[in-house]
C-alpha cells in the first residue's frame, strides 16, 4: 500500500506543480489502534514554485484530493503551514512528529521539528486535547459505544496528561505515550485487551459500555483540568520562521 500512496502523491505533485516536502500518516493509524476497515489519512506539507510567490496572483495554499475508497490525502503550503507553527498548532504537530512517514526531505524535517520544539506552547496543546477528550467522552455516555470514540478519547485525555506532566509535545503514537505515563495496571491491561479487539473489528462496531473505564476517564479529564492552570506558552520568533520560509522557497 505504501507503493500505492507514494505513486498518488507523486501525482498530486504533477497535478498541482508543488513539490512534497513531507508526506505521512495522521489518523489511526499513526496513532496505533487502525481497524481493519481505517482509512488511510494521508496528510503533506508542500512547496509551490518559487515564482508562485511572488506574484499578486495568489494561489490556494491547501491542497484536498479527492477522496478514493480508503485514500483520503490533504496538503498545506509551507507559508501556512509555519503560520500554524506559530501557533502551536496541533494537526500540523502531529504530522511533523508521525511515525509513518511516506516519504521526507530529511534536512528540511529535522529543521522542522527543532522549529515544532521551540515554539510549542503547552497551553494551547493541552486546550486542544483537554477538548477533544471531553468531546469523545461525551459520545462513550451510552450504553454501547463505538471503540474508535473511546481510543479518541483515551488517546486525547492521555496527550494533555502528558503535556501537563512533562510540558512538551506528546508521542503520536498512543502506546509509545503510555509507556511514560503511570497509569493503575489494570486500566492499562483493559486498554490493551481492547485495542486488540479494535484491530479485528470494523469501525461501526460498537462495544457495551465500561463503567470503571469510563469513570477512571472522566476523573481523569477533571484532574487534568486542575492541574493545567501552571501552563505557559513561549514566545514566537516570527523572524526565525520567516527566515526558515525564504530558505525553502528558495531550493529549487
Amino acid at each position: 500500500m505504501k507503493k500505492n500512496i507514494i505513486n498518488k502523491l507523486k501525482a498530486i505533485e504533477k497535478e498541482y506543480q508543488v513539490k512534497i516536502l513531507h508526506a505521512c500518516e495522521a489518523g489511526s493509524r499513526a496513532w496505533g489502534f487502525p481497524s481493519p476497515d481505517s482509512d488511510y489519512d494521508v496528510r503533506f506539507i508542500y512547496r509551490k514554485q518559487t515564482d508562485a510567490y511572488l506574484s499578486l496572483f495568489k494561489k490556494s495554499d491547501v491542497i484536498n484530493s479527492e477522496i478514493r475508497g480508503d485514500f483520503d490525502a490533504g496538503g498545506w503550503d509551507i507559508d501556512k503551514s509555519l503560520m500554524l507553527l506559530a501557533k502551536s498548532n496541533v494537526p500540523l504537530m502531529e504530522w511533523i512528529y508521525s511515525p509513518l512517514v511516506y516519504f521526507t526531505d530529511q534536512p528540511f524535517l529535522e529543521k522542522l521539528r527543532s522549529l515544532a520544539e521551540r515554539h510549542f506552547a503547552p497551553a494551547a496543546g493541552f486546550y486542544h486535547y483537554q477538548s477533544m477528550a471531553k468531546k469523545y467522552h461525551s459520545l462513550c455516555d451510552v450504553d454501547r459505544y463505538r471503540l474508535k470514540d473511546l481510543f479518541y478519547a483515551l488517546r486525547t485525555a492521555m496527550a494533555a496528561y502528558w503535556v501537563v506532566l512533562y510540558q512538551t509535545f506528546p508521542p503520536v503514537n498512543f502506546t509509545e505515550m503510555l509507556k511514560d505515563l503511570s497509569l493503575p495496571s489494570e486500566v492499562l491491561k483493559e486498554i490493551d485487551a481492547l485495542r486488540v479487539l479494535k484491530s479485528n473489528k470494523e469501525e461501526s462496531y460498537k462495544h457495551p459500555s465500561s463503567e470503571k473505564l469510563l469513570t477512571f476517564l472522566e476523573e481523569f479529564i477533571a484532574s487534568n483540568e486542575q492541574a493545567s492552570k501552571a501552563l505557559n506558552a513561549p514566545a514566537k520568533d516570527m523572524h526565525l520562521l520567516d527566515s526558515f520560509f525564504r530558505e525553502t522557497v528558495k531550493s529549487d
